[in-house]
């Protein structure tokens, strides 16, 4: 049960299912309904996430997505992001993560964040661009 799970467990659980799930050296298989309930959890903690927090859960979340559709719970993270808290590395992996999920949303909210990091001088490139 992921009834007292926090955010930090949601988002650590989402993360380390997604790389199982996608590794060539693991071979894991697990209930679909897993995912869903994950999913279900990480919008309900939303509101609780750190950005690095909700980059995993979101990672995890697409590379869940061929078990379960979670495009709503990724909408869902998408507009609990506090563009002010993301780092360039947040960036980088938020974007990895969408640009695997194929998907339009939340592309505005990071060019614009890059954008700011860009003008303040704190934009790191390497970390961006992993």
């Amino acid at each position: 049960s992921v009834r007292w799970f926090q955010a930090q467990s949601v988002s650590n659980s989402l993360w380390a299912l997604g790389r199982m799930q996608n590794s060539e050296k693991y071979s894991i298989s697990f209930d679909p309904s897993v995912a869903q309930v994950l999913a279900k959890k990480a919008m309900e903690t939303k509101d609780y996430f750190t950005p690095q927090g909700l980059s995993n859960a979101l990672t995890g979340l697409v590379q869940l997505s061929q078990l379960s559709p979670t495009t709503e719970a990724i909408k869902t993270l998408l507009e609990a992001v506090q563009p002010e808290k993301l780092t360039s590395t947040d960036i980088g992996a938020m974007a990895l993560s969408l640009g695997h999920a194929k998907t339009d949303v939340g592309w505005q909210l990071l060019l614009q964040r890059a954008h700011a990091l860009a003008l303040s001088g704190e934009l790191d490139w390497q970390a961006l661009g992993r």
